[in-house]
């Protein structure tokens, strides 16, 4: 079976990215690609799907969150907010963490619920001082149906990988690899560092001036 990765960057066009990333290029679904994301890359997309969600409205997309913690952290609550569903009520995921077993699986030491309408739920942070943990979740907030389909089932705990890389929005998202444009016209793959039709380098494109 071919792995070969690369190093490259990604982007839903006119949506999201680019960002650098590792994948398969030849691993794809309905043709699109499914890149592999540091903590550092999650935690920017987590920032730019909510801030779309907040502007556009929480049905159009899934928003990424980060939780920061330590490997000491007593047990901490979190609430995700997710606008309104169609009765007017808040969507809201909660997300209970308990930080010691983040070593075993973030599967095992993390808990999603919903909230019944009315009920409210007080966040408690994280403290401690060991070394720093993070949950990364997803939440397909188009699939919400309240009681039928709520938090648990529109949640889901992405675990990083061997490499410490999160899969976001793998055989899900209409993810591409990004390109650049050489000045003879030609535009490449971004992992493509030498232009394809002359002998100019990404690095060496001639620079616009002020």
């Amino acid at each position: 079976m071919n792995d070969q990765q690369i190093e490259t960057r990604v982007g839903i066009e006119g949506v999201y990215g680019p960002y650098e990333a590792k994948l398969n290029p030849s691993k794809l679904w309905n043709g699109w690609v499914s890149p592999r994301f540091t903590l550092d890359t999650v935690r920017q997309l987590a920032k730019d799907t909510q801030e779309i969600a907040e502007r556009d409205g929480f049905d159009c997309l899934e928003t990424v969150h980060v939780i920061e913690g330590r490997a000491d952290s007593p047990n901490s609550v979190h609430v995700i907010d997710g606008g309104t569903d169609s009765k007017g009520n808040p969507r809201q995921v909660i997300v209970h963490v308990r930080w010691p077993l983040m070593d075993e699986s973030a599967e095992r030491a993390v808990n999603i619920f919903g909230v019944r309408p009315g009920v409210h739920v007080e966040p408690t942070e994280p403290s401690g001082e060991g070394e720093p943990r993070a949950v990364v979740l997803c939440v397909d907030w188009p699939l919400w149906r309240g009681e039928d389909n709520g938090a648990d089932q529109v949640t889901d705990v992405v675990e990083p990988d061997g490499e410490g890389r999160y899969m976001i929005g793998a055989w899900k998202w209409v993810w591409r690899i990004a390109w650049w444009w050489c000045a003879c016209g030609q535009d490449n793959d971004w992992h493509v560092t030498d232009c394809e039709s002359c002998d100019l380098t990404r690095d060496a494109q001639p620079q616009k001036s002020a």
